[in-house]
Formats: structure tokens, sequence, C-alpha cells
């Protein structure tokens, strides 16, 4: 077995439940397995190659499902104190959407949104221009970070902050 971030891969050959061709397992998630049947062992590990090449490319510019520390690392990043798109996503709904109606309520429409996202894991800076998807932008990577912004760490002085608003700073890092 290799593991990618993400993936399970499993390679089962010949005889293997029945298979007449080499197996690929993908588990990306616990309920979904993709299974892909080569012709041999070599198409397989050419299988394995190509998606271990996505899988490093994408960690270099993916936003979604990446912790914010690795985001901001990025050289593009250092000099930010948030990440770039997130900072347009913020102008663009300050600018254009404080008076629309159910702003952070309303989605904008799923393709619209997946090719937003699909554009910003890919390193490309989608424009925006509608208010709606800025919003959903901000809330999709929000609930797509593997740890809180508000870390149970600091639970303690983030209390302390909201009595207080000066001892805000010592929980923003």
């Amino acid at each position: 077995c290799c593991r990618f971030s993400t993936s399970h891969v499993e390679l089962c050959t010949g005889d293997d439940e029945g298979a007449k061709n080499t197996v690929l397992r993908l588990r990306c998630a616990p309920e979904r397995v993709v299974v892909v049947d080569a012709r041999s062992a070599d198409a397989c590990r050419q299988w394995c190659d190509r998606i271990g090449h996505v899988t490093q490319e994408r960690r270099r510019t993916a936003v979604f499902g990446m912790p914010l520390a690795t985001v901001m690392a990025r050289p593009a990043e250092r000099s930010n104190r948030i990440p770039s798109f997130l900072q347009r996503a913020i102008c663009c709904v300050e600018t254009s959407g404080l008076r629309t109606e159910g702003i952070f309520r309303i989605s904008s429409t799923t393709t619209d949104l997946s090719r937003i996202c699909n554009a910003l894991d890919a390193g490309r800076e989608p424009l925006l221009l509608d208010p709606l998807d800025a919003a959903n932008l901000i809330k999709s990577w929000l609930r797509a970070l593997p740890e809180p912004l508000l870390t149970a760490a600091l639970h303690d002085q983030w209390l302390h902050a909201a009595e207080d608003p000066a001892k805000l700073s010592v929980c923003v890092r």
C-alpha cells in the first residue's frame, strides 16, 4: 500500500477478488472508493505516480483544506496578515455586499463557487465580482480549515480577550 495525503491506495493483482486485471483502489473518504481497473501492474504504477505528482502539486498551491500556517508560509503570503485571496473576498463583500440582504445566508451557485475554489486551489486568482460568491468563498474556506482559527490551546486567552479587548493582541499570532 502507498499512502497519499487524502487517499489510501491499494494495489490488487490478478486473483484478488476475481479480478482479471490489476486493480487500483483509491479510498478518498471513508465512504468513497474509486476503483481503477488497469491492464497491468505497470499501468497501476503509472496511476500511482500521477496521483503522487498531483497530490504534491496540490500541496504547493491549494488553500482549501490546508492549515492556515501552510498557506501563510508560502512566499506570496509571508508579508500578509491574512491570505491574499481572503483579503480580496472581504474587500468584495465590504464594497459591494454590505447592503445585500442575507449576504452570508444565501448561497451562490454551486458551479460558480466550485469554479472559484478550483481556481484558487490551482494557484490562480479568480476575479470576484459577485459579493455572494465572495461571501460563500469565505464560508467555504473557513469550513475547510483542518484546525479552527480560535484554537482550544488559546481558549482561556480568548475568554480574557472578550472581557478586555486590549488583551486581544496576545491571542493573535
